[in-house]
C-alpha cells in the first residue's frame, strides 16, 4: 500500500522542513495542493526541495512548472476529465491524478489517469462537516470488479486508527493530509515526523492488507 500526503491547504511555517523530512522517510508522492498560492509562491516551494525531493511532486496548480521542474506528475481535478488536456502534455513521462467523490465517477473516469483518488471514505479530519458518504462494502465491491489499471487510494480521514480497514477495503494506496499537519500544527514538527513515521510502517506491514 502507497502512502501519498498532502500539502496544508493555506501556508505554514516550517512546512517545507516537514516535507523533506516526509520525503526522507520514504514518502514518494507528494501533493503540492495550494489553491490560492501565486506561481512565485508555488516556485519558491519548489525551489526549496532538492532535485530528487522535486521528483515526489504533484502539481495542483500551475502546471506549466512541470517544464522547469522535474516533478512526478500533475492532479486534476474530478470536473477536469484527463481528455480535455492530453494535447498539453503529449507523451510526457508524467502521473496523472485524479479525485473522485462517487463511484459512479470513478467508473466514468477516462483512461490515462495512474492515480485516483477517492473521498470522503472516513469522516474529514481536515475539514468540518465533511463526513464519509460511502457504504464500505460497496466499496469493496467495486474496488474488486474495477477495470482500470489506476491505483485507487482512500482519501478522507486517514490516520493510524483506520488504514489497516482502507487496505482491507482493497485500497492500494492513502493519502493523508490532517492527520500530518493537525498535529504538525498543534504539537509541532517531531510529532508530526513521528506520526508520519507510524503511518509508512502501517502501509509497509503485510498485516494492513496489499502492498
Amino acid at each position: 500500500m502507497e502512502l501519498s500526503l498532502f500539502s496544508w491547504p493555506d501556508t505554514l511555517e516550517g512546512e517545507i522542513a516537514l516535507t523533506k523530512a516526509c520525503i526522507h522517510q520514504g514518502l514518494s508522492v507528494f501533493h503540492l495542493r495550494k489553491p490560492n498560492w501565486s506561481y512565485q509562491q508555488t516556485e519558491a516551494f519548489l525551489k526549496g526541495l532538492t532535485v530528487e525531493e522535486q521528483a515526489t511532486v504533484i502539481l495542483h496548480q500551475h502546471p506549466d512548472l512541470r517544464l522547469f521542474y522535474p516533478v512526478k506528475g500533475i492532479h486534476f481535478s474530478s470536473y477536469q476529465p484527463l481528455k480535455r488536456y492530453g494535447h498539453i502534455f503529449p507523451e510526457e513521462p508524467l502521473s496523472f491524478s485524479t479525485s473522485v467523490h462517487s463511484l459512479s465517477e470513478a467508473n466514468e473516469l477516462p483512461e490515462g489517469f495512474s492515480m485516483v483518488y477517492i473521498s470522503p471514505v472516513f469522516d474529514s479530519i481536515s475539514k468540518s462537516n465533511h463526513f464519509s458518504i460511502f457504504d464500505k462494502s460497496s466499496l469493496e465491491a467495486s474496488l474488486k470488479n474495477r477495470s482500470s489499471k489506476a491505483r485507487y487510494y482512500a482519501l478522507g480521514g486517514i490516520d493510524e486508527h483506520n488504514i489497516q480497514q482502507a487496505a482491507a477495503i482493497g485500497f492500494g494506496g492513502a493519502g493523508v493530509l490532517g492527520a500530518v499537519w493537525h498535529t504538525f500544527q498543534r504539537r509541532g514538527h517531531h510529532a508530526a515526523l513521528s506520526g508520519f513515521r507510524s503511518l509508512m510502517l502501517a502501509t509497509k506491514t503485510s498485516a494492513y492488507g496489499r502492498p
